[in-house]
């Protein structure tokens, strides 16, 4: 993977190009991996503004299309190291992932709390499991 061959701290401008990249190539990986390769996924790089509060990114999808819109926080937002901000953006996008593949179950406004909590213990599972193959 390319973003980890970057030794030093990339420019501004050049750590927005690689995240970038890498969001979408890494969800083309994660994409497979679930399953979800008949749906029309794209990633949106967004800022705070476009999320809501307290939150890394959201997933805003279309059943009938088999289409969907992944928001992960801009590169320029980001107060963390270069390769942290690579790991958190990775874990955004699987995490979003995973609430699409659950997207056919019931919800409720009381159940959103817990499913957030699974899906973060889901997330981070898969995370360790493909991270420990490399």
């Amino acid at each position: 993977m390319f973003a980890q061959q970057i030794a030093s701290e990339p420019s501004a401008h050049e750590r927005g190009l690689v995240a970038e990249s890498f969001v979408n190539e890494r969800l083309a990986v994660w994409q497979q991996l679930l399953n979800l390769q008949d749906w029309k996924i794209s990633i949106i790089m967004s800022h705070p503004s476009d999320l809501k509060p307290k939150t890394l990114g959201n997933i805003h999808w279309d059943s009938d299309k088999k289409s969907a819109v992944i928001r992960v926080l801009d590169s320029s937002d980001y107060k963390m190291g270069f390769h942290e901000m690579l790991d958190d953006m990775e874990f955004t996008v699987v995490h979003e992932l995973i609430h699409l593949e659950l997207s056919s179950l019931p919800r409720s406004e009381a159940s959103r709390r817990e499913e957030e909590h699974a899906v973060n213990q889901i997330a981070e599972a898969l995370l360790k499991l493909n991270r420990k193959g490399k």
